[in-house]
């Protein structure tokens, strides 16, 4: 027998996925530019808006997707405002546990990706990794320059442009301690 949300899970995971059309693209690039302009309150709000229109797409409700709102919301903390990145978390956690998407599902993506960072992230990384955290800027010189332009583009760290240009720590990176201030497990008793 099939599993009562299989059928629209798949549906989802279809709706969700990473190949688009080119004027879907397009419009989703003018999207996140009208985004930016926005205030922290009006992104959420967007991306709750986001999600119900895919879900009006897909013929399912909140309910049969999301255990509650609070896991949404969750949902869209993570993504770090991408709207890409929000949209592969959802499918993330429906292939982690399935639907609807709860606190054990959630809590799995966020080990998952703290782990996938933490494999990524070399000691070069966090002298910039740090200076985000603090200042969000970072004006890397030439020695710091493709180091930077790796943590764009493996998206540990994100670009925002509001008024001006800045820059955030991915929230899967984020929960990462920087390896200087991790504490060193004891010794074993043998």
């Amino acid at each position: 027998f099939a599993h009562p949300h299989l059928e629209l899970a798949a549906e989802l995971l279809e709706i969700l996925g990473v190949t688009r059309d080119i004027s879907e693209r397009k419009a989703q690039e003018d999207e996140v530019r009208r985004m930016r302009e926005m205030g922290e309150a009006e992104r959420v709000e967007k991306f709750r808006e986001i999600i119900r229109l895919r879900l009006v797409e897909a013929d399912a409700e909140p309910d049969d997707v999301f255990a509650d709102d609070a896991v949404r919301d969750q949902l869209i903390a993570l993504s770090g405002g991408q709207p890409s990145g929000l949209m592969t978390l959802v499918r993330e956690a429906i292939i982690t546990d399935g639907l609807p998407i709860n606190e054990g599902s959630l809590q799995r993506i966020k080990i998952d990706g703290q782990r996938e960072f933490a494999r990524l992230l070399y000691p070069e990384h966090w002298p910039i990794i740090e200076a985000i955290r603090k200042k969000g800027q970072f004006n890397p010189t030439s020695k710091y320059r493709p180091i930077f332009r790796e943590l764009l583009n493996c998206r540990a760290i994100l670009q925002y442009v509001n008024h001006e240009e800045w820059y955030g720590l991915n929230p899967m990176v984020a929960a990462i301690e920087s390896p200087g201030k991790r504490k060193s497990p004891g010794k074993r008793k043998s």
